[in-house]
């Protein structure tokens, strides 16, 4: 199985998520989009909140809020949703606030060698310091704040990596427990790899052209079937460019993914061997297996790094939530933006509506 379909790697608390993926959502971006370009209103206050003394900006939460409006830009939010977004980014970003404050005595050595790499690969990745630059401009972010930006994050996950991973311990029982609590996760269905051969075939077709098609086709086969490189000729003949380029590999796939008459014949097929002419929607093709694999349980030997891996970012995760947590009744915090806390002070929904009933049948 593919590792990222279980693996949980996203530590909670760490800036980088939030600072960096508001980064991305700019750079990333088609066009150079400003605040105005989404629906959310310039801020009534230049502070959105204070911690300890050090104020978070009005306008980072506005970049903080836009940059996840445009990771989801076909959803419309309601007002409720959008000022729920706004509490909760608030919080983060005060929580990455506290993290740094808590991290920053922490030594790191190097640190200044690390933000310029980080600066130099944002420069290349976006096209040159000059598309940079009008990114940074149309979003309302200096160099200098990027620059602040990066080392809050490097800082932060120095002092995870340095102060709380080291205490971190994944037990075999724990492995043992996630393997088997996620067992449909580490089903592989039965797949094959193959090449193939195509020669198109249209409607427009009349019966004599589909024939002459297959008849070259025939050829083709011939030619395999007397010792010629399956590879070449594909590359010679075989009208789908994408996979012409690369001898005819199709890569892994599985039941359901070809078109029935296609994947009969693959699924058929021993290994090496070639089928005879199998004619699809798309035209007449000629497969070779080079690889079948049964359906299988991945054994846990060949998922435990990962394993390993998943379990301490989520021990790592939830002890960075139990620091901020208990930072937060230590700190002198001072929410200012308006929207926040006007839609903190209303009550929840558990403290307005009654309470369902617990007999309700499960879906």
């Amino acid at each position: 199985m593919e590792g990222t379909q279980f693996m949980r790697t996203t530590i909670a608390w760490m800036a980088v998520m939030l600072n960096l993926a508001i980064l991305s959502s700019a750079l990333q971006a088609q066009d150079a989009m400003t605040l105005a370009d989404v629906d959310t209103a310039l801020p009534a206050v230049t502070v959105a909140a204070k911690v300890n003394d050090t104020e978070i900006p009005a306008a980072r939460l506005e970049r903080a809020v836009t940059a996840i409006l445009r990771q989801n830009r076909g959803a419309q939010p309601s007002d409720e949703q959008l000022q729920n977004l706004r509490k909760s980014l608030l919080d983060r970003l005060i929580g990455i606030e506290l993290l740094y404050q808590k991290a920053k005595s922490t030594p790191y050595p190097g640190l200044t060698e690390d933000v310029q790499k980080q600066i130099d690969q944002t420069i290349e990745s976006v096209g040159g310091e000059e598309r940079l630059g009008q990114v940074l401009e149309a979003n309302n972010v200096t160099l200098e704040q990027l620059r602040s930006e990066m080392t809050k994050d490097l800082v932060i996950r120095n002092y995870i990596d340095t102060q709380i991973r080291p205490s971190i311990q994944v037990t075999d029982e724990d492995v043992s427990a996630f393997y088997n609590d996620n067992l449909e996760q580490m089903a592989e269905p039965e797949r094959v790899q193959a090449r193939h051969i195509l020669l198109r075939i249209t409607p427009e077709m009349t019966e004599d052209e589909k024939a002459a098609v297959r008849t070259e086709m025939e050829a083709i086969k011939k030619q395999l079937d007397d010792g010629a490189d399956f590879e070449a000729l594909a590359k010679e003949h075989s009208v789908d460019i994408t996979s012409a380029k690369k001898g005819g590999d199709l890569g892994y796939f599985t039941r359901g993914q070809m078109v029935p008459p296609f994947e009969e014949a693959a699924f058929s097929l021993p290994i090496g061997q070639v089928s005879d002419v199998v004619e699809t929607q798309f035209g007449f093709h000629l497969v070779k297996v080079d690889d079948h694999k049964e359906a299988r349980t991945v054994p846990l030997e060949e998922v435990r790094e990962q394993i390993v891996s998943a379990l301490e970012n989520q021990k790592a995760a939830d002890k960075t939530d139990a620091l901020v947590a208990d930072l937060k009744t230590i700190a002198k915090i001072e929410i200012l933006d308006p929207d926040v806390k006007e839609f903190s002070a209303r009550p929840s929904a558990t403290e307005t509506e009654p309470a369902e009933s617990s007999e309700a049948p499960a879906e």
